[in-house]
């Protein structure tokens, strides 16, 4: 799991408090007075858990994977989440040696659902991964690590 850091070395929830001071032709002005609220230093979402597997679920003809939900104000990077974006390689690398990564859910309209069931174009006995981001108002912070789930298959 990475911490985003600022140049400042601010942490997310840190107090930021503001003077300001007017340029012109003339000099500097004034300074103002420090804000007195102030506003809380924000971030992108940290990377969302490695996405996990339910095998009560997944079988031969469909795929399920959920992640936790990203909930501590140190996680979400102070600012609410709004979407997480699923991606999938379906078995690509198996196939040819390099990964295909495509869209699930959440990489365009909005989702905050943390699951999903692959029903189409799965095969049983091959490996899928996936990997997994969130978004909050800054936009999006890192994908997961990439979980590696496999098909069920009838034994031989």
């Amino acid at each position: 799991m990475s911490i985003l850091t600022s140049t400042y070395g601010l942490s997310v929830g840190d107090l930021i408090k503001a003077k300001v001071r007017a340029y012109n032709e003339r000099g500097w002005g004034l300074q103002s007075i420090a804000n007195s609220v102030g506003i809380l230093a924000q971030t992108v979402p940290q990377a969302v858990a490695l996405p996990t597997t339910d095998d009560s679920i997944t079988g031969e003809t469909q795929v399920f994977v959920q992640w936790a939900e990203l909930t501590t104000n140190t996680e979400i990077g102070g600012s609410a989440i709004t979407s997480y974006h699923l991606q999938t390689d379906k078995a690509t690398t198996q196939l040819n040696g390099s990964p295909t990564w495509s869209d699930v859910k959440g990489g365009g309209p909005e989702s905050l659902t943390t699951s999903e069931t692959l029903t189409s174009d799965i095969t049983a006995g091959y490996t899928y991964r996936f990997r997994v981001r969130a978004s909050n108002l800054h936009g999006w912070g890192e994908y997961s690590a990439i979980a590696s789930i496999k098909a069920a298959q009838i034994p031989y």
